[in-house]
């Protein structure tokens, strides 16, 4: 036998030794392998809209928690698909439908209010979508105050 060959038996008796386990311990597994695994044990599901990861609220007070809740509760809507809530939203003057995507996941990047008044803001976000995986978009929304409640003029 030649010395690359003893060399090639020697490391794969190596490796398979260190992936054995012990009595009552689950095996070390290749990546590849531990990735089948873990979807063998966990089938794909389609995920709940109240698992959906919404932007944090605690982090703001006043009206831009107000807006902060407007949003929140349009992608609540948005993944029950609830097109009667989420069109009650949307501001009078807007001409946006119903969308067909589910969110994964929203983060608010920054609010700008419109002062003197602050009938008007603009909220930056990043967007997981639902099947895009680690893809996100940065949008934004805009939003107008009409009686005394924040509505969604726009989102891109």
């Amino acid at each position: 036998m030649s010395y690359k060959l003893i060399g090639m038996l020697l490391a794969v008796g190596a490796i398979a030794a260190g992936c054995m386990a012990a009595p009552g311990e689950r095996p070390i597994l290749p990546a590849k392998a531990q990735i089948e695994s873990a979807q063998e044990s966990n089938p794909e599901r389609k995920p709940d809209p109240a698992e959906a990861s919404y932007a944090d609220e605690s982090k703001y007070v006043g009206e831009e928690l107000k807006l902060i809740q407007t949003i929140n509760r349009s992608v609540r809507f948005q993944n029950e698909g609830d097109q009667d809530g989420y069109m009650s939203l949307l501001a009078e003057n807007s001409n946006m439908g119903f969308p067909a995507s589910k969110v994964r996941k929203i983060e608010v990047v920054g609010i700008r209010l419109h002062t003197p008044k602050e009938l008007s803001a603009i909220v930056t976000t990043r967007t997981w979508l639902e099947g895009d995986g680690d893809i996100y978009s940065d949008g934004f929304y805009l939003l107008s105050k009409e009686e005394e409640e924040w509505r969604i003029v726009d989102k891109d």
